[in-house]
């Protein structure tokens, strides 16, 4: 079987634009059901996070999208390492 070597920028566009995606949706979410969105949110980690309400500005929506951006590039980038450094052995 051959070894197929993923390309950066074709995994990780796709991956950066799946979770800016997400991003927007769950700020929707939370701009119409704060409590709700929260009270789902909390579901997602083990560990005892106090997570409360923070009334939202565009600013911070904004800074959010970039972090989720970044974070995104950032994370697909060491996945496609790691697989090609895995894949080429």
């Amino acid at each position: 079987m051959a070894k197929v070597k993923l390309g950066y920028r074709n995994f990780m566009l796709p991956v950066t634009a799946f979770f800016s995606i997400v991003y927007v949706i769950c700020g929707i979410f939370y701009a119409i059901l704060p409590q709700q969105t929260i009270a789902f949110g909390s579901y997602l980690f083990h560990a005892s996070i106090s997570m409360q309400a923070i009334p939202t500005t565009a600013g911070r929506f904004i800074i959010g999208l970039i972090e989720t951006i970044i974070l995104s590039v950032i994370g697909s980038a060491l996945f496609v390492w790691l697989y090609n450094k895995i894949a080429g052995k």
